[in-house]
This record gives structure tokens, sequence and C-alpha cells, in this order.
């Protein structure tokens, strides 16, 4: 079942901030209620009204062509093509150069995990790669950690997601470029200590993002999920195929995505407000030749940073809302194939309710013996899911049954369907 909704909203819109119309801006980032944009020439530029009015912030910088932007606590990083990664200590006022990091390789993406700073690179010149850097003293010294990854790679995107125990898991995407270029995603399960290959599938390797339980990977025009913490991935069958993904960004439980269209070499923006089951375009204000690379959230407001000379537009979280209350309501009862299928050791199960119900959701062993109830309540129309964790069960084909009572019928009809998942360990 094909879910992208296409929706119209004339009432709602982007809207492009002032002072940075003719520079194209690669990168965001949000320090309180400070938003950061760097530059593809121009450097760094500060807005501390909520993109009313920007100030450029460079002093320090001896490159300002600037890939990536990152906040951790009171510092903020920025790496340069070609010129290696600046640190400041005072809201960007002043740089100064990191001399631990490479300078031939470009920063590519950076995120934290616990007290440790993690910073993705990729090869700039010929006879160079990329990899990961763990930082442990706030960015002033770094160690390469790149046990388990190939040679000729190039790290595009890395992320921190959650384990299933309280803990942590690095995501990497990465491109490989031996014989052949390919995409592929990496998971650490030790810090950075060692990574282990889990996806070469088509999707893998490029922009990643974590929306709850779930980590999404972009690579060409497929999006792959993983419900399990970053162990299996499977095709989001939802996305438009002639949109090849750009950027991801996440405000609250909603999902971003700038995407080109292959055909048109347009750009527009996506929003997912289930999860990525479904898709709807909220361009509505952007010119189709701004290319939307990246995201950021102040305030009551949402941010796009643009490339073609795009600058940075803004658009009112509420209307996120009105998207939202557009999305298309289920019109009946269904019990969706479990993901991933086959499964090791977690999975999620989606329903579609289309009026509130009593409901029930149990999980079978082959000789009928009920193992779990996952759900019992009343549950209020809409589209759910809820996450099944078979850590203690043996492998095997397993049965799990909604039994659902419709209010709207006299007698109460129960609505009841049943499917099987496999967990292979």
């Amino acid at each position: 079942m094909f879910l992208f909704l296409a929706a119209h909203l004339s009432f709602a819109q982007w809207v492009q901030t002032n002072g940075l119309d003719s520079v194209g801006v690669i990168t965001l980032t949000v320090s309180d209620t400070n938003l950061f944009a760097g530059g593809c020439q121009e450097g760094v530029f500060l807005s501390s009204d909520g993109g009313q009015s920007w100030a450029q912030i460079n002093y320090g910088l001896t490159n300002t062509c600037i890939f990536s932007l990152f906040v951790c606590g009171t510092y903020l990083y920025a790496s340069t093509l070609f010129g290696g990664v600046f640190r400041s200590t005072d809201n960007g006022l002043s740089w100064a150069l990191i001399k631990s990091l490479p300078i031939d390789t470009t920063i590519t993406c950076f995120t934290i995990s616990g007290t440790s700073l993690f910073a993705g690179a990729s090869s700039t010149y010929p006879g160079t790669e990329g990899g990961v850097y763990r930082s442990d003293d706030n960015g002033i010294t770094w160690i390469p950690i790149n046990n388990g990854f190939p040679p000729n790679r190039n790290v595009n995107a890395i992320v921190t997601i959650p384990n299933g125990t309280g803990g942590t898991n690095l995501c990497a995407g990465v491109s490989i470029c031996d014989t052949t270029c390919h995409g592929s995603i990496y998971l650490s399960t030790n810090n950075g200590i060692s990574w282990n290959q889990v996806s070469t599938e088509p999707g893998s390797g490029g922009p990643l993002c974590v929306c709850g339980q779930s980590t999404f990977s972009g690579d060409g025009s497929i999006i792959l999920r993983s419900t399990d913490y970053g162990n299996t991935w499977t095709q989001v069958n939802s996305w438009p195929l002639q949109y090849r993904i750009m950027s991801f960004g996440i405000i609250g439980t909603n999902i971003f995505a700038g995407s080109i269209n292959e055909n048109s070499n347009d750009g527009l923006v996506f929003l997912s407000t289930d999860v990525g089951t479904s898709w709807i375009s909220i361009n509505e204000g952007l010119p189709p030749d701004k290319w939307v690379a990246s995201f950021a959230t102040i305030g009551n407001n949402a941010f796009s940073g643009t490339l073609h000379s795009g600058g940075v537009w803004r658009r009112p979280l509420s209307e996120i809302t009105s998207v939202k209350d557009e999305l298309i309501q289920p019109t009946e009862f269904i019990l969706e194939q479990n993901y991933p299928n086959p499964f090791n050791p977690s999975t999620v199960i989606s329903y579609q309710l289309p009026v509130s119900s009593e409901i029930t959701l149990n999980v079978f062993d082959v000789l009928g013996n009920e193992i779990a109830t996952l759900v019992d309540e009343y549950k209020p129309a809409g589209r759910c899911e809820v996450e099944f964790n078979a850590a203690s069960l043996p492998s095997g084909v397993y049965f799990y049954q909604l039994r659902a009572v419709d209010p709207s019928t006299g007698s109460g009809q129960a609505y009841v369907n049943t499917k099987n998942m496999l967990l292979l360990k």
C-alpha cells in the first residue's frame, strides 16, 4: 500500500529570513536561543532574534567554507572544506584551529555519547581517507577509532542511538570507494572501539536521523529504517522514489527530509508525523531551485538552510500541527506486517483504528500458547505501533493477533486479524 500523501496548504509556507539572501547555507545548529548558519563561502553567521537579523562571526577562521556546525555544551565546532576544524568557547565570537584533527580530510558530522565527542571524516585529497575520531576532552585532542572499517572509506553521517538497555550505540553512514563506490551502515556497541557492518542495502551510507526508537538512513532515492537499535534495516516503502535524499531533520516526533526531484532537479521538503509511515510535501513558499541541506528549530519556529544562494527560511511550528491534521485518518481496522521481519530480537507491530476502540494485541507460539500481551486497553482512533522484544524466546515462527471491539456496531462486533512473524537468532 502506497502511503505518500500529497497535500496543498495555501495558508502555510516557508518565509525567507533577512540578510542571507545570497548565501548558500549548508549547515544549521542551535545553542539556547542562538541560531548559527554555516555558509558555502562566507563563514559562520549568528542570529539571536529568531532569524530576524544575522551577524557574520568569522574572527579567527582561516577558512570560511563551512561544512558542518555542532554545539556541545559551551563549545561550538565548525568544520571547513580543505581547512580543518575550529572551536569557539565564546558563542562564535572567536575561533581557534584544532590541530589534533587532520586538515587533509573534511569533518562531515559530529555526535556526542556520554562524555565523548565523535567526528566523522571524509577524504578530501587523493591518497587520504576518512574515518571516525573521538575526543574525551571537549575537542582539544582526538584519536582515530576505525577498527572494523575497510580502506577507502568516507564517513558521511554519525548518530547516537538507544541500545535498548539504557545505553547507546553509535551508527555511521559510510561510503566505500574501492573498485566501485557503494554505501554501508556501520554500528558500534562499545563507544567506537570497534565497528561492525550492518547494512549494504541501497539506502545505506547517506544522512542519518533518530526519531524515538527508530533510526533512518537515506541514500539516493531510498530510505531505510531500523527499529532494533541499528542492527537490522528495512526499506521505507512509503518514500516517493523519484526524490533523492539530501538531509534529515528531527523536530519532536516529526521527521523532515530535504530532497531533489530526480527528473526536474527541483528541491522539495517532505514531512512525516508517523515515524516514516507516510510523507507529505510541505514546500509552500520555497522556490524549486532552493535545495534544503539542513534543519533546526528555536522556540516556535522551524528553520531550513538552503543551497544555491538560498539563505535560511522560517516556518511556524504551529503549522506542523495543521499539516498533521491534514493526514488521512484510517477508514478501516488494519493489522500491518511487523518490521523488520525476520527479526532479532526486536520488531515493531503497527495497526490502524478507524474509531476509538477497546483492543488487545497478543503474541502466540505455534502451539497456540499465549507468549505476551502487548496491548490491552482502550485506544483512540489513528495509527499505533508497539515494540515486541523476543530476547528470551527461541528462534521460530510466532503469531500476533489484533482484536478490536467496534463500538459503532450495535452488537459490539469484534475485528480480529492474525499475522505471523519469524524470529531468527
